[in-house]
This record gives structure tokens, sequence and C-alpha cells, in this order.
């Protein structure tokens, strides 16, 4: 092994500028999805970590004789921006503290998250401070939001207060819009919320379509450092030396380039993880240590990326260790079967069955996802090799003709200058069909949107609303649900809300 790695050495730094060039490049490659693979990776770390900071806010139910705590959950907006106002009181001594939160709120103390504090510090108190029955005393902990931007409100009640009376629930879906009034024993964890479940799906399906095609990069590198040294190696190979010391020295000289690469992508995805937490997705920015990658990833990485070049590179090394006179001569590669074609079908007819079945697990989602990434590039090839003899039997030029040929003599080679383009735009049809829908609309096109009113301000409300639909051109149609404007026969018309308030 010590002599491979001695003519490795030899070979690379011999090999001339052209070699050079080629083992830079080959490098970058391995860089470039290094540094990608890993802040894919932490944009995974990042969403588990909010899906844990969000779900203590979903109230688990717990019988009354065992409640410690009673909890209820509203949103509202400030300017346009979601407001999340949690109301918790105390049922017994052992009432767990929230997140963030030393202790219950006493009644009447009102928490605040970072942002929101500033947010009530610069506008007036009638438009902010003023929704909250209480006096802010705090600010809330990292471990109570989602993102460092969100605007959180922790308000102490007593367990008498009318908030938390199960009648003030306000009318909405209960998953997105508010937590009625629930005894709870604990807060929950993001095993226990359904959007966990959502999430572990569209996390494994989200990594393979990554994270497949970087490692496919990956293994790019390592083919273009062997298409440019084959005939260096297919020298050793014609003067004496052995199959297996052949593929020791491309090994070695693979990895050695290799190492260099994944250690450059890591610095470089160091050096950007602050400028990408920075990056508002899914409402905000990211608090660092969500995206934080442990030792373990990291050694991993500086392992796995490696090897599997390696892996790449000696499988490009199989037709010069059996031939390398072939090699030398540049003699036409044997010609791709149509057992391609059906391993391609079969994998499809897997997917499609996978994907009808909704009890599937995220594992075997993923799993069928990255065998149909795997499918496209092993089918590929052939396809190129059979459009390559369908042009050139349509050829009317000299110049259509030698473009068919070069296909069907080195369909691989073609493929791989296009299979990205081909992988691009696979992984974008998926990221389309997982797009989450913003708005839900009914099949008559129409929306409805419900907003609790105090009812000493129904009328402002409602003139304001009208006002500023009709300013801006929106076709709307503002009612009060057991209001005066409600319709008289009460026709697809909710329960009236609660005495004391509206819903417009």
């Amino acid at each position: 092994m010590r002599a491979a790695v001695q003519v490795a050495v030899a070979l690379l730094r011999g090999a001339g500028s052209r070699a050079a060039l080629s083992s830079a490049l080959a490098a970058a490659a391995v860089a470039i999805s290094t540094a990608l693979l890993l802040l894919t990776l932490a944009a995974n770390q990042g969403f588990a970590a909010r899906a844990a900071r969000e779900a203590w806010r979903t109230p688990v139910p717990a019988d009354p004789q065992e409640a410690t705590a009673v909890m209820a959950v509203s949103r509202d907006a400030v300017r346009g921006e979601p407001l999340v106002v949690v109301d918790v009181a105390a049922l017994t001594p052992q009432a767990p503290a929230p997140p963030g939160l030393d202790a219950v709120p006493a009644p009447g103390e009102v928490w605040l998250s970072p942002a929101l504090a500033e947010l009530t510090a610069r506008l007036p108190a009638a438009q902010l401070a003023d929704r909250f029955d209480g006096r802010v005393v705090g600010e809330l902990g990292s471990d109570a939001l989602v993102h460092p931007d969100e605007l959180v409100a922790v308000v102490g009640r007593a367990p008498d207060d009318p908030a938390l009376a199960p009648e003030a629930a306000v009318p909405g879906d209960a998953d997105d819009f508010t937590a009625a009034p629930t005894p709870i024993r604990g807060y929950a964890t993001a095993s226990e919320t359904w959007r966990a479940s959502i999430y572990e799906a569209l996390s494994a399906i989200a990594s393979v379509l990554v994270v497949v095609p970087l490692l496919v990069l990956g293994a790019a590198g390592g083919r273009l450092l062997t298409q440019q040294r084959d005939r260096r190696l297919a020298a050793l190979r014609l003067v004496g030396a052995t199959p297996r010391q052949v593929l020791a020295v491309t090994l070695v000289e693979t990895l050695l380039v290799a190492v260099v690469g994944a250690a450059s992508g890591i610095v470089v995805a160091v050096a950007a993880l602050p400028a990408a937490a920075r990056l508002r997705l899914g409402g905000g920015p990211w608090f660092l240590a969500d995206l934080w990658w442990s030792p373990l990833v990291l050694a991993g990485t500086l392992l796995v990326v490696p090897l599997l070049v390696g892996v790449a590179a000696l499988a490009g090394m199989r037709r010069l260790v059996i031939s390398p006179l072939g090699v030398a001569r540049r003699e036409t590669p044997p010609r791709l079967r149509a057992l391609r074609v059906l391993v391609f079908a079969a994998t499809l007819a897997v997917y499609v069955r996978v994907a009808a079945d909704s009890d599937a697990a995220a594992a075997a989602t993923a799993g069928v996802v990255a065998a149909v990434i795997g499918a496209i590039a092993l089918v590929g090839p052939w396809v190129v090799m059979v459009l390559g003899r369908v042009l050139a039997r349509l050829a009317r030029s000299p110049a259509t003709l030698l473009a068919a040929r070069r296909l069907v003599d080195d369909p691989r080679g073609a493929w791989r200058t296009v299979g990205g383009i081909v992988l691009a735009g696979f992984v974008a049809g998926f990221v389309v069909l997982l797009a989450p829908v913003g708005v839900s609309v009914d099949d008559d096109r129409t929306a409805t949107l419900l907003l609790p009113v105090p009812a000493a301000a129904v009328e402002d409300v409602t003139a304001s609303a009208r006002a500023r639909l009709d300013a801006a051109g929106v076709s709307a149609d503002v009612q009060l649900q057991g209001g005066p404007d409600a319709a008289a026969d009460g026709t697809d018309t909710p329960a009236p809300p609660p005495d004391g308030e509206a819903v417009l």
C-alpha cells in the first residue's frame, strides 16, 4: 500500500498542467457537493428543531383529575406578521413551566418574545400592548420560539378566568388557527403532534431529492479523474503492473483529491452557515444552533464522500483493468442492453404503488424516490444510444451523422452532459408537487376569513374592512355571525359567538 501511495503522489506531481487542472476541477466538484450536502443536512436539522420548539403549543388533553394547568392558543396578526398568544393558568403547584420560562406566569403577567417586545416598544399601546390583559414582566427564551423573529406572547391567567372557559374558543380550524382551553398535565413533544409525522415524510423525501444528485455530482468528479489518467494507468498495466496494483494506485490518487475536496467543502459550509441562518424560510430566519452539525456528522461526511468518489473511480476502471490496449486505442465500448428499460419500468411501477398508498412509511417513500433517481441514471445512457441510432438513420449532413455516431459510440459520456439537467427537472417537479398551498379555496373559488372582534369595535371594524376592500378592488361580502348583517334565515351561518364578542 505504501508503494501505491508513492506512485499516486508521483503521478499527481508529474501529471502536467492538463492533468493538474482535471484534478483541481474534480476537487472543486467534490467540494461543491460536500458543501451543499452539509447545508441540506443543516436545513433538515433546523426544520426538526423548529417542529420540536413548536410542539409545546399543541395542548394534549389530560384527565381533569390529573391536569396541572389549563392552556389555550390563539393566533392574531401585527402589521401582517403572525402573532401567537398562549394563555396559561396553573391548577397545582406542580404545574410545569412553559418552554422558555422558569415557571408558569402568575395571573396578570405577560412574557413576550424578543421580537414582539421590541415591536411593542415601538408601536402605540392601542395597536399592540393593549391586546394583552396584563403587565409585561420579561422576555421568552429561545426554547419557546420557532425562529428568532417570531412574535409570541405567553399570558398568565387565573384558573377561573373567562378567557380559559370552555366556551371561550374562537371559531375556526383548531389545528391552524386556535387551540381551545384545554386541561393539560404537561406540554406536548414533537412525537405527539401531527406536524411531526408530516415533517418526517417531507424531510426524508427532500433529503433524497437533494442528497442523491449531490452524491452523483461528487461521483462525477471521481470519473473525471479516471478519464484523464486512464492512458497513464493503461501504460502501467502494459509494462507489467498487476490489476490489483493499478486499482490501488487509482484508489489512493482519487482519495487524495477527494479528501482535499471534501475538507474544502466542509470549510465552505462552515463559513456559509451564518449567512444561511439569516435566510428567511418558513416564516423567519434560523437559530444558528439548530443548523450546526455535530462532530459525528462532519466526520461522517469527511469519510463517506471520498469513499463514494473512490467507488465511482474504481467502477470506471473495470474496462482498463480487463483490456488496457482497448483503452489506449480508444476502442468503441460495448453496447448497452435493453434490460435497463425493464429495470426502469419496474421501478416506476413500484413507485406508483407506494405513492398511491396513503399509509406508506416515510422511509419507504423516500426509498422509492431514490430508486427512481437511480433508474433514471441507469436508463438515460440507453435512451441516448437509441436517439443516436435514430438520428444517424435520419441524418442528411456529415455533421449530423458524426454527432449521431458519437452518441452511439459513447452514450454514457453523452448522458453525463445532460444527466444533471434531467435530474434537476425531476427534482423541480417533485418540489412543485410538495409545495404547500397557502390558501384554502373552495370549489366555487371563494374563501372565508373568520376574524374575532370585540363587541364594542364591531361597527368600526366592519366599516373599515368594507372600505379597505373596496379601495383595493377586492370583491368580498363582509358579514357578522349572529350580528345584524347575518343571514335572516340562518342558512350557512355558523353558531353565534359568545356574548360580548362577534366574528367578522
